[in-house]
């Protein structure tokens, strides 16, 4: 909230009071400070961000001039800042008789409504101020949306900026805010379009860049996401969250070095975050470079011996280093940090196939199919452990469970044709793999695999033939 300085003050007198009220803390002895040199040090703290010797200087003054009206506003306000929005509306309510025409009574107290969550309290006080604002209406305006904006109401936020907006074009703060609460709102398009119309104004806001950076992403705008996360590092080469984010969408795009690059520079910045470990160790493992892997996998666990993921990833690892007992160990150690993750379920229901473990690959993806029916490769993995232990009907059985959740999956549908051809239901094999073929030809080569003799079946033949024309 904006306040009047007091045109006496210079720069110069500021920092010269400042000079004095800091040097007589330092030496706890007593100087005098008028009404207005209290004000101009409690607003120097407040724009130096300095939270606490605002506070404590508000609370000096007011022991000083308890009658101050201006001096119990700083106080309210803080009050407000430190989350005690009672002991602000107490203060607000006395000077509320005295100063009945002050707008900023009615703000401050529209944010301690707000704040407590009495929002149509809130609400009438907000009114009350901007009936009251006149020439400063656009700045109440602002406060209000800011108000709502801490609390998570950003629609609401908007109509308040967007007025201000109206009556301040040249406050491009506002143009800030408004792509912030857009992108909250989930309304992408209109986030970008206000902070591409920021960055025109001010093209060296890394935090800008970086938003709208975040934006592009959600928005499947990839490319330009990347872009965005470039310019905040080039403005900022200490951005680490630009480095972070600019390695995910690279690694998503399966551009593991350039990712690992992004990464690497991240931990630069923050040399213990578990997550970034995480991270590389994931892209080695894609790389199939799985010593470097290996190695940071390890480096997250020793930050973090409670790190699910890292636990898992070298699981992973030990996994196509076809080390298996060591795999199911570390994948059974994520597992006990985060029980029933289907990712870690799914990937040690795999050791077992790969061990011949089958009765407890078979508990696993049970287990698995169960938390969730939607992993339709789940389903295919219990039904093939299932075969191989000459248990064809319950095979077929599970396979027919499946088709309620995945009927248009072409893998469970060449997979029941595979199982009914080898039960010599040839009619209703015929009818599945027809199905199977119209929703995606490659799974035909799946159907060799589980029955050889398909090669000899003129009708199998023809029926591939026809879609392979097609």
């Amino acid at each position: 909230m904006g306040d009047e300085r007091d045109w006496l003050f210079d720069e110069n007198d500021v920092m010269e009071v400042i000079r004095r009220y800091e040097d007589m803390m330092k030496k706890r002895t007593q100087s005098f400070f008028d009404v207005h040199e209290f004000e101009e040090i409690i607003n120097f703290y407040i724009d130096t961000n300095n939270f606490h010797k605002a506070v404590s200087a508000a609370d000096y003054a007011n022991r000083i001039y308890p009658a101050s009206i201006s001096i119990q506003m700083k106080v309210a306000h803080l009050l407000i800042d430190r989350g005690k929005a009672f002991e602000s509306i107490s203060i607000l309510n006395k000077i509320e008789k005295i100063e009945e025409s002050n707008y900023e009574v009615f703000l401050l107290k529209g944010l301690a409504f707000n704040m407590l969550g009495k929002i149509s309290d809130a609400q009438k006080q907000f009114n009350k101020a901007l009936s009251l604002s006149d020439e400063n209406r656009h700045e109440a305006l602002y406060n209000i949306g800011v108000s709502y904006e801490q609390q998570f109401r950003y629609e609401t936020a908007i109509a308040y900026f967007q007025a201000a907006y109206e009556l301040d074009k040249d406050n491009i703060t506002l143009l800030y805010d408004l792509g912030f609460c857009y992108d909250h709102a989930h309304k992408y398009d209109l986030s970008i379009k206000y902070y591409e119309q920021f960055l025109d104004e001010d093209p060296f806001s890394d935090n800008a860049w970086f938003n709208i950076g975040t934006v592009y992403d959600k928005s499947n705008q990839t490319e330009k996401a990347i872009q965005a996360y470039d310019f905040a590092i080039a403005i900022n080469e200490y951005y680490g969250s630009a480095y972070f984010n600019k390695g995910n969408l690279l690694s998503n795009l399966e551009r593991y070095d350039e990712a690992l690059q992004e990464y690497l520079e991240f931990l630069k910045l923050e040399e213990d975050h578990v997550m970034a470990h995480c991270y590389i160790g994931e892209c080695y493992e894609k790389m199939q470079r799985f010593d470097e892997s290996l190695y940071y996998f390890q480096k997250a666990v020793t930050y973090d011996p409670n790190c699910a993921d890292a636990w898992f990833g070298k699981g992973i690892v030990k996994m196509h280093l076809e080390m298996y007992s060591e795999s199911e160990m570390y994948i059974q150690n994520a597992l006990k940090l985060s029980l029933n993750n289907v990712e870690y379920l799914y990937a040690l229901g795999l050791v077992y196939m790969r061990t011949n473990d089958t009765k407890s690959g078979l508990y696993t993806f049970k287990q698995l199919i169960d938390i969730d029916p939607s992993d339709y490769e789940a389903w295919l993995n219990y039904s093939e452990l299932l075969l191989t232990i000459d248990r064809l009907t319950e095979a077929l059985s599970n396979l027919n469970d499946a088709y309620e959740y995945h009927f248009d999956n072409a893998y469970i549908n060449i997979r029941l044709a595979s199982y009914l051809f080898l039960q010599g239901n040839m009619p209703q094999g015929y009818e599945y793999l027809e199905k199977a073929l119209t929703i995606d030809i490659e799974c035909a080569e799946e159907l060799y695999d589980f029955y050889p003799e398909a090669i000899l079946d003129n009708t199998i033949k023809e029926i591939i033939a026809k879609y392979l024309i097609l």
